[in-house]
């Protein structure tokens, strides 16, 4: 029987504005992996590295899976340099020390010096000034905010995200998306594109990109205040 070799998933999915997976979702495909002997890969290149209000975004009770491999970037050098990874967990690494014993790679940038230099303070930076903590605790309040004053707005059709990473439609009121099913449908509807709000949100908040259709999407930066934010 042919079996596969791996799956790959985004914990978030920010092409369509923050879409989180439904509840129990990354259990199954946790179940399915280990059932066929499959490896499960996480894309956190965008909501890792304390973007949700854990470290990793796996780390949320939404998702509770650990992954056999893991990508990080951005976070991870906080955009003052260039830099990603991979996280390999026990079980690849126990399975190559088993065989060869090495992983033959080469990438021309790989053990750049300056940018794991700027990754490392990065880190430090984020561990010592409690930054994912403030995530999470800015995250909660930005999320009853967005939901108090933003969801019922007439032009909005969702408020979606976690931590500091958040996505807003701005549809009508016919394409609201109000269950699950309406999320993960999100790609399939034709939606107006209000090109004036998204200008004034744009100029006004911290919401910077456009994704599908009319949605805006932000990425905040981790030191937010409550002062900011109100």
């Amino acid at each position: 029987m042919n079996r596969p070799l791996n799956l790959i998933h985004t914990d978030r999915e920010k092409a369509l504005g923050c879409v989180p997976a439904v509840r129990g979702y990354f259990q199954a495909v946790r179940a399915i992996c280990n059932k066929y002997g499959a490896l499960l890969i996480l894309d956190e290149v965008m909501c890792g590295m304390g973007r949700t209000g854990t470290l990793h975004a796996w780390q949320s009770s939404l998702i509770n899976v650990i992954p056999d491999i893991q990508t990080i970037g951005k976070g991870l050098g906080g955009g003052y340099a260039p830099v990603a990874g991979v996280l390999i967990s026990r079980k690849v690494t126990d399975t190559l020390f088993a065989g060869t014993g090495g992983f033959s790679h080469g990438q021309t940038y790989q053990g750049h010096p300056v940018s794991c230099r700027a990754a490392l303070e990065v880190l430090s930076i984020i561990q010592e000034e409690k930054l994912v903590q403030n995530v999470a605790a800015m995250g909660e309040k930005l999320e009853q905010l967005l939901k108090q004053l933003v969801l019922p707005l007439p032009h909005v059709g969702d408020v979606r995200g976690k931590g500091l990473f958040w996505g807003v439609s701005t549809t009508g009121d016919q394409h609201r998306l109000r269950t699950d099913e309406d999320r993960l449908s999100l790609s399939r509807i034709k939606q107006p594109r209000s090109h004036s709000i998204r200008r004034r949100m744009s100029q006004r908040t911290f919401m910077r990109k456009v994704c599908l259709g009319s949605c805006l999407f932000g990425c905040i930066a981790y030191m937010l205040t409550q002062v900011r934010i109100d």
